[in-house]
């Protein structure tokens, strides 16, 4: 039974059913062939663009701007070759750039100034940063400045920051202070004074500079450790500490506080100065320090005079350690509840008319040549006065020793030659007295 295929209608017999038939070349063969020549005749395939697919030509070009050609492999490789041996040739150039080139021939290949560089102004081979510039203009004024200058604490009065040269931020505080002494003060020393308030003290010391008064506004001035401290710090040291250079400095009417209730794993040291002559502590309230709490090392002729030292818990360390240090007065101070050696070390000393209350030892005497006269010690954790054995020749009388948990005065071995007498020991340990040393020298004696 014949059949037409689906698209050009092109017919078919088929063997079993219609093989007995006659071939007919008109219906099979002529008008299939019409049908198909009449098919492919419609069949119009465009050229292509860029928006539809064609016919397209290949180009070898490697110039031209056609978009309705296609490149073959040979222009493709053309291009690239071309391409490589512009980047190596733009290589060359760039790198066989010189400062020639660009307009700099005359141009030094100098590093940038320090900071000392810059203040000294001595060096011809640095260049300077607008930084190390203000620097420099900065130290030059110093010669101009007042030998005064006035900080003020971030929380003072807006009358006292009107009249101050520098403000403080109550951050890092020590920064400001710092830099206001290095910048303006004359080379010479001078005088800083701190409005009442705040002073936050955050990774280092304030460290002042020889020939120097630093003080406060009395006891509304406040130098104190910032909460939860990274590090200890000590608020106050010196700044030239080279052997028997520094000195000459003056802290005054303020308070220094160690803000231990606020920095439970790190703390502060208030105030350490060594390695000079003529350093002045004068009413000065220390409280809250975790280490050294007033300590003058390795220095001579100096004046610690009517301080307040009490409340701090440095037990390692001294309430006043005057370690190495000789031919100095401690006097008319109140030394109280800090649990640690009331004055301790030095030679030629003048300790006289302090006040003692809970400290471990009151006086620790170490050396010799030194006067203890005219002080009250109330309940010391050990002696009243310590003598040690390596202290020989003081004297140690007119003062009044109270409460002792054991001796009110205690003289120890090979100690020699100490003059003590006319002291009030009554009610002052188990032995009120005790001498282990030779050659004690007692007149009149002591009350017991």
């Amino acid at each position: 039974m014949s059949s037409n295929t689906p698209n050009l209608g092109l017919l078919k017999k088929d063997p079993m059913v219609d093989g007995n038939e006659t071939f007919n070349i008109e219906t099979m063969l002529n008008e299939n062939w019409d049908k198909v020549d009449e098919a492919v005749g419609n069949i119009k395939v465009p050229d292509a663009s860029l928006t539809e697919k064609g016919i397209v030509q290949l180009s070898s070009a490697t110039n031209g701007t056609r978009e309705n050609v296609a490149a073959t492999e040979k222009a493709v490789k053309a291009a690239y070759d071309e391409a490589l041996a512009g980047k190596q040739y733009t290589d060359q150039r760039v790198n066989g750039i010189n400062k020639a080139h660009v307009g700099l021939g005359n141009v030094e290949n100098y590093g940038i100034a320090s900071q000392a560089e810059a203040e000294a102004g001595t060096v011809e081979n640095k260049y300077m940063t607008p930084m190390r510039t203000a620097q420099a203009i900065a130290r030059r004024a110093i010669g101009q400045r007042s030998a005064t200058i006035v900080i003020a604490a971030s929380n003072a009065t807006e009358t006292s920051k009107k009249g101050a040269d520098y403000v403080c931020t109550g951050v890092n505080d020590e920064d400001v202070i710092n830099d206001a002494m290095y910048y303006g003060l004359p080379v010479g020393g001078g005088e800083v004074v701190l409005t009442e308030g705040a002073f936050v003290v955050g990774s280092r010391s304030i460290a002042i500079p020889s020939n120097t008064t630093f003080r406060g506004a009395g006891f509304g001035t406040i130098i104190k450790l910032r909460d939860n401290a990274s590090n200890n710090v000590t608020l106050l040291t010196n700044e030239d500490t080279s052997s028997g250079n520094g000195g000459d400095i003056t802290v005054c009417d303020l308070v220094l506080e160690g803000n231990t209730a606020n920095n439970p794993t790190r703390g502060a040291g208030g105030l350490s100065f060594s390695n000079g002559e003529h350093f002045i502590i004068q009413r000065v309230l220390i409280r809250n320090m975790k280490h050294e709490i007033l300590r003058v090392s390795d220095s001579r002729y100096n004046l610690i005079l009517g301080n307040i030292i009490r409340n701090n818990s440095a037990s390692s360390s001294n309430s006043v350690d005057l370690s190495s240090t000789g031919f100095s007065t401690v006097s008319n101070n109140i030394v109280a509840d800090n649990g640690t050696t009331g004055v301790y070390g030095g030679n030629h000393l003048n300790i006289t008319d302090n006040i003692f209350i809970g400290a471990y030892d009151a006086v620790d005497l170490r050396s010799t040549g030194t006067r203890v006269a005219g002080n009250l010690i109330f309940s010391s954790l050990r002696n009243g006065i310590s003598i040690d054995s390596a202290a020989s020749y003081n004297t140690v009388q007119n003062n009044t020793v109270r409460f002792s948990a054991q001796n009110g005065i205690r003289i120890h071995y090979q100690a020699q030659g100490n003059f003590v007498t006319n002291n009030d020991l009554y009610n002052s340990g188990s032995t009120a007295f005790f001498d282990q040393g030779t050659g004690t020298i007692i007149t009149a004696g002591n009350r017991t």
